[in-house]
């Protein structure tokens, strides 16, 4: 962590993962969590802190965020686990950078996802398979969560919390495998392109 976290965009510029922030913002009383959570990542205006919650007092504690519904605290999965959520942005800040191809997917929303060999609802064990079917090698340090890969020449990754929808990104180092990885996914996990997210060579 230290001072400087400039390569972690992952959250813009609304999140700080500072010490020095850190300790100001778990120093204000105001923004004291209920017991069994500490501070992460501390926010900018009108946007929530990121909690270790520590209640199940394990070492990899997940990442949540907390809400309030009629009066009582709830907590909002985020990630597995702080060293997984410095992976996947390592990777996704790092790695997919270095091709001149990129795009993120999300996705269409039409329907729950249904795919085979995986539960209903969840895209991420039929990313995997896909992936090592083109040749890709997952990365050690992928999270539950996360699923990272890399080949000679092109990278992808997909997050998804339990429940949620899935952010996808794609990256190549030429246009026509970057445009048939990204049509094969679109195709068999039912994603479309995230308007404006598409990167190219100048």
């Amino acid at each position: 962590m230290g001072r400087e976290h400039g390569g972690l965009i992952g959250y813009g510029p609304e999140l700080r993962f500072d010490v020095q922030t850190l300790t100001e913002f778990a120093a204000d009383e105001a923004h004291a969590p209920p017991g069994g959570f500490c501070v992460a990542a501390a926010p900018g205006p009108d946007f929530m802190a990121i909690y270790f919650d520590q209640r199940q007092r394990i070492e990899q504690a997940p990442l949540v965020r907390l809400g309030v519904i009629d009066g009582v605290v709830v907590s909002y999965p985020e990630h597995s686990s702080y060293i997984e959520m410095l992976f996947g942005f390592a990777f996704s800040t790092k790695c997919l950078p270095r091709y001149d191809w990129a795009i993120a997917l999300r996705s269409a929303g039409v329907r729950p996802a249904s795919f085979p060999d995986s539960p209903r609802g969840t895209w991420l064990p039929r990313f995997r398979i896909i992936a090592e079917q083109l040749g890709f090698v997952e990365l050690p340090g992928s999270g539950p969560w996360w699923a990272c890969f890399e080949r000679d020449d092109a990278a992808m990754m997909l997050f998804e919390v339990p429940g949620h929808a899935p952010d996808v990104r794609v990256a190549a180092r030429e246009r026509k495998r970057f445009a048939n990885l990204v049509e094969l996914l679109c195709d068999n996990l039912e994603l479309t392109a995230y308007p404006g997210s598409l990167r190219q060579p100048s």
